[in-house]
């Protein structure tokens, strides 16, 4: 293969700690034309590069193994430096080692790419011929690696504040918990700490939920539950909720909904979407209004068609800058934003719940006048003969034959739960409560003859020895206790997916508290 002198005119640093390997690679890159300089470690490559003329260099071969500093470890300290090419610069790694993870750790750290240990002449020249006379392949990896370094940045960014985040409600329940067991002098202030608790605490598992989904969405690990859904009750409750709880003087809060028919999608995630758009609108919004709109058009058969959710506000607005990022899981826009308080995830969910539905969100907004968010959404299904319109007079429903519940087992493997659960069913007036630690001793209290029949089992799923679901399936397995409920009671929302297949009554996710149980399963109305 004829090359010689084809790479005339531009510079290579060899980096080899071995004395013959760095000979022969230098040897070879020669013959390519190319003038050549050698050091022995990582360490030297970076007094190098930092050189006054370190600059000059147009590709770095370096080995991946060396005392020291190792090839990966130089290439990203040089690519996070300031040094005029340290995103132009190539990279070259050479190993011998052919495991997979290593070969992605090179290029996370910024290498173009890695040659195989002993270096052949053609394998050097397709890698020259790449990374020097190939621009374009050389601009896009750039390009990559900029992309790299931000979004590296803007998750350092994101998991600082998500810290700060968390401790910040942390320190409130911890403080004000202190406080409590030390006494305060007035029966005020022990309210407004026990306030201050309890927000912090919703604050932190809005947070978690937060990021869990989000993790989940990126992963591609959410499942849609579709049915048939009443949308414009959904929404309407959503903006009555927040008339309630967030009026505001001078923003006048208004929904639009009437056209919307029953439509089979998935309504968690409905609310989710259509909640983020309202809270964000009401947040930076001091006078004018926010309004969620929502429509459908239908397809030529009727049968289905395209659901447009829409939210407008008179807010602040956002920059173009600032559109351009702003559901980018990893970054907060503005200073007026992150003075609002929220790690900036709300957004990013929508967006990727809006795809995983087969739908796409966009915004409209400037600055100063406010913003339009929107999730339009093709192929729903209209859910024949549901809706308003199609729904059943409501029947008083007498429960004459319905089982009254006065004695209920608490299974849980944490002794805090037990005693936070049996604490919220005395307020409620259940005051004769079983226990058990586990699975197994629950299943045993419940054959035992001499230990007292109970009517309800709430059970948490993750438990040593016999876990909730082992559990249930062996009281169904029973005849004597086949009837039985049992409600899991846990903080894995998967299981709310699947938890009739398993054999439960129904479920209450954690945390649980008072009004939960007082509103839903068995023990609705009781306490009041």
């Amino acid at each position: 293969m004829e090359v010689n002198k084809e790479f005339d005119g531009y510079r290579v640093l060899v980096v080899e700690d071995d004395e013959i390997t760095r000979e022969v690679t230098a040897s070879l890159v020669e013959d390519f034309g190319a003038k050549c300089e050698a050091v022995c470690n990582g360490a030297e490559m970076i007094e190098r590069l930092n050189a006054p003329d370190g600059d000059s260099f147009d590709l770095v071969l370096t080995d991946i193994n060396m005392p020291r500093k190792n090839g990966i470890e130089a290439c990203a300290e040089f690519r996070a430096s300031s040094h005029p090419k340290a995103k132009s610069l190539p990279f070259l790694g050479m190993s011998s080692d052919t495991d997979r993870a290593l070969f992605d750790r090179a290029i996370s750290a910024g290498m173009n790419g890695m040659t195989m240990k002993p270096v052949s002449r053609s394998a050097l020249y397709s890698h020259f011929m790449l990374t020097l006379k190939d621009n374009r392949a050389n601009a896009v990896f750039c390009e990559r690696v900029q992309q790299a370094l931000d979004a590296a940045k803007a998750k350092s960014y994101f998991f600082s504040t998500v810290s700060h985040d968390i401790r910040t409600p942390l320190n409130a329940i911890i403080g004000f918990s202190q406080m409590l067991k030390m006494g305060f002098s007035t029966r005020e202030e022990q309210d407004q700490a026990l306030d201050s608790i309890m927000l912090s605490g919703k604050t932190l598992l809005q947070l978690v939920n937060d990021i869990l989904d989000l993790s989940k969405l990126e992963s591609g690990n959410v499942a849609l539950a579709k049915e048939p859904t009443d949308c414009v009750k959904l929404l309407g409750e959503i903006v009555d909720s927040f008339k309630v709880a967030h009026k505001k003087p001078g923003v006048e809060l208004r929904c639009k909904t009437d056209s919307v028919p029953c439509l089979e999608i998935d309504p968690f995630r409905l609310r989710q979407i259509a909640f983020n758009f309202f809270a964000n609108g009401v947040k930076y919004t001091e006078h004018g209004f926010v309004e969620m709109r929502a429509s459908f058009e239908r397809s030529k058969d009727g049968h289905d068609g395209t659901f447009l959710l829409e939210v407008e506000d008179t807010g602040c607005g956002i920059s173009e800058d600032d559109q351009k990022r702003i559901d980018s899981p990893y970054t907060q826009v503005g200073s007026k934003l992150a003075r609002n308080g929220g790690t900036g995830l709300g957004l990013a969910i929508c967006r990727q719940l809006a795809g995983a539905m087969g739908g796409v969100m966009s915004l409209r907004s400037k600055v100063g006048e406010g913003s339009v968010f929107s999730v339009k959404i093709p192929g729903i299904k209209v859910a024949e003969g549901f809706g308003p319109a199609a729904a059943p007079a409501p029947v008083e429903k007498k429960a004459p034959g319905k089982k009254k519940v006065s004695r209920v087992m608490v299974v849980d493997d944490s002794k805090v739960n037990i005693l936070v659960m049996k604490a919220m069913l005395a307020r409620i007036g259940m005051a004769d409560i079983e226990t058990a630690m586990d699975g197994e001793e629950a299943y045993a209290k419940l054959t035992d003859p001499s230990v007292p029949s109970v009517d309800l089992v709430l059970t948490d799923m993750w438990m040593p020895k016999m876990n909730g679901e082992a559990l249930v399936r062996a009281i169904r397995a029973n005849p004597q206790l086949a009837d039985m409920p049992v409600y899991a009671v846990t903080a894995d929302v998967e299981v709310q997916k699947g938890h009739k297949d398993m054999g439960f009554s129904g479920i209450f996710l954690k945390p649980v508290t008072i009004e939960m149980l007082k509103s839903a399963g068995p023990f609705a109305g009781k306490g009041e």
